[in-house]
């Protein structure tokens, strides 16, 4: 679809809708940019942003990823498609990150020390189902915000559901 001009968020709330088809042409680079800086400023839980996101782009791996997803053929249609992943060891390996920045933003040294002893406590308590739920949660608001961007900027979009998990 060509670029429209832009939308302020509450149209682009009210005018939102899934697409079925795409036109395939490319997203300018500055968009794209733009749409995934919109899922990777969203909040998150203790600000842990769990969330990792592939941009496919090439007509080769959009192939082979529209198989994965029962031969749907908005996947190639599109100019881009990004998969949003959970990634259920982020408050393991960003956990440091995090409260540094935190500390860098103003959080005081005592709620650092508390928070570096209670999300470990907090997740080490998690089953896989209740991860698994934490990490649609949280990834589904960063996607949120990705969709909402790409309206606001004038493209059509289509969250996808239909897919293979292990074979994307």
């Amino acid at each position: 679809m060509s670029r429209a001009e832009i939308k302020s968020l509450a149209q682009a709330i009210r005018e939102r809708r899934a697409s079925q088809s795409f036109d395939g042409e490319p997203i300018p680079q500055d968009d794209l940019r733009k749409i995934l800086e919109a899922g990777l400023q969203a909040p998150s839980s203790y600000n842990l942003q769990p969330w990792r996101f592939i941009v496919v782009q090439q007509p080769e791996q959009k192939r082979r990823l529209r198989g994965a997803c029962f031969n749907q053929a908005k996947v190639e249609e599109a100019s881009a498609v990004i998969v949003a992943c959970g990634d259920a060891d982020a408050w393991r390996k960003d956990l440091d990150d995090v409260i540094n920045s935190g500390l860098r933003g103003g959080m005081s040294e005592s709620l650092a020390a508390a928070s570096r002893e209670s999300i470990p406590h907090y997740f080490t308590e998690f089953n896989s189902d209740q991860m698994h739920g934490w990490l649609n949660k949280q990834v589904m608001v960063a996607f949120t915000h990705m969709l909402l961007m790409a309206e606001v900027l004038g493209y059509d979009t289509a969250p996808m559901e239909g897919f293979e998990q292990d074979k994307v």
